[in-house]
């Protein structure tokens, strides 16, 4: 489905139709008019017995990582991958937002669900990860244990030294050991320089 006009046309009626369903399929494909049409008639984000999203669910694990594989990440010039930008998964960012509007909420089953974003986001730039972890937790739609799941491997670190200070003042700490280590020597050197300052004026 890519046209709101086209469902409209085939009315969808949720005495007959898995409304959640097509809910769940939308949100895949990144379609926030789609997901915002669907909520008015009747679907609810907030399908799962635990209060959990089947959409958002599938518009993290699969819609950032489609996003990011059809229209963002790509070769460059040089025969590189290129990651896909925050603009890129646009789309996929709307559809999260509307959903997260209606209170939805992400509830990870197993590591599957929370792997299949990390791939997702690893695809992507940085900043994207960032975009999303501060959706998440502001808008109270996770637990942090599932966000420090989703952080916790050597690879999605790596990939985030460049967010590692904003996702720390969200609270979750994603810096590398390499990282840590200078960050002790940086404060071990501003606390001697602070101390030579303070011996000179005596």
């Amino acid at each position: 489905f890519h046209d709101v006009e086209i469902m409209k046309r085939l009315r969808p009626d949720s005495n007959k139709d898995d409304l959640n369903k097509l809910l769940a399929a939308t949100a895949r494909h990144g379609r926030p008019e789609l997901v915002e049409y669907l909520l008015r008639i009747g679907a609810n984000a907030s399908d799962q017995p635990d209060g959990g999203s089947t959409a958002l669910a599938e518009s993290l694990a699969w819609g950032v990582r489609r996003a990011a594989l059809y229209s963002g990440s790509s070769l460059s010039w040089y025969g590189t991958r290129t990651k896909a930008s925050k603009y890129s998964v646009g789309k996929a960012l709307k559809t999260i937002d509307v959903l997260l509007k209606t209170g939805a909420r992400w509830r990870p089953k197993d590591k599957s669900d929370v792997t299949e974003l990390r791939r997702g986001l690893l695809e992507c730039e940085p900043e994207v990860t960032t975009e999303i972890v501060q959706r998440l937790w502001k808008s109270g739609a996770c637990y942090s244990q599932a966000i420090n799941d989703l952080v916790r491997t050597p690879a999605i670190r790596k990939h985030l030294e460049p967010e590692a200070r904003k996702l720390y003042l969200l609270g979750f700490d994603v810096r590398t050991d390499e990282q840590k280590a200078k960050d002790e020597r940086e404060r071990d050197a501003a606390r001697i320089w602070a101390l030579n300052q303070l011996a000179s004026k005596y």
